[in-house]
């Protein structure tokens, strides 16, 4: 029974979501606004590149201290020229990387 638990364990801290995650710029554009938002949410959260925009081949990290909602979540990126693109239930627990292609 010991073994069991410590399995269960193991698992749930494996699906936890961790402390920060990396954006990587793939894009062709600078990225000026970037949202987070839990996979069930109506509402896309604020931009969390305020101060700091992406530009094309750069990479940054992000906290997620404030993201509830567990693993998966969507993600909504403007560039400074205008283009929008969004992607869609991105687990974070498993790969907290965020390509934007």
């Amino acid at each position: 029974m010991a073994l069991l638990a410590t399995g269960l364990t193991v698992a749930a801290r494996a699906q936890a979501l961790p402390d920060s995650v990396e954006i990587q710029n793939r894009r062709s554009g600078t990225v000026e606004d970037l949202r987070l938002s839990p996979d069930f949410e109506s509402s896309w959260g604020y931009n969390r590149l305020r101060a700091a925009p992406l530009a094309p081949g750069a990479s940054a990290r992000i906290p997620t201290e404030d993201l509830r909602g567990g693993c998966y979540f969507d993600v909504k990126v403007r560039q400074k020229d205008g283009a929008e693109a969004e992607y869609w239930s991105l687990n974070l627990c498993s790969r907290p990387v965020i390509d934007l292609e």
